[in-house]
């Protein structure tokens, strides 16, 4: 996860049994590293968490704030151009996992 303004990420490793708790509003992600099925548990302080995928709402924001955000001579292109590119699922390492685990993506 990515502790409030960036100041650095924290990487937990669980083994089974273990729990971590993600601040609400933490930028994060889980990942099953291992070949294994695994059970996952979350329990939320609210009915309703929500859920949002940050770089593609970002993108959303009208784009001279985006710039703005970012500054421009980083980009080196349009927003537009940017916000293509970026994937729907944020999921990486799939076909690495399935290689390791010797598994085959389903349709």
């Amino acid at each position: 996860m990515l502790q409030e303004n960036g100041v650095r990420v924290v990487v937990n490793d669980l083994s089974p049994g273990q729990a971590t708790i993600f601040p609400r509003g933490a930028i994060h992600f889980e990942q099953n590293l291992g070949c294994e099925p695994m059970i996952f548990v979350a329990a939320f302080s609210a009915e309703d968490p929500g859920t949002t995928s940050l770089a593609n709402n970002f993108f959303r924001l009208p784009s001279d704030v985006v710039l703005a955000t970012l500054g421009d001579y980083h980009l080196g292109q349009d927003v537009e151009e940017v916000e293509m590119e970026i994937p729907e699922s944020v999921a990486f390492g799939i076909q690495e996992c399935l290689q390791r685990c010797g598994l085959t993506a389903q349709s």
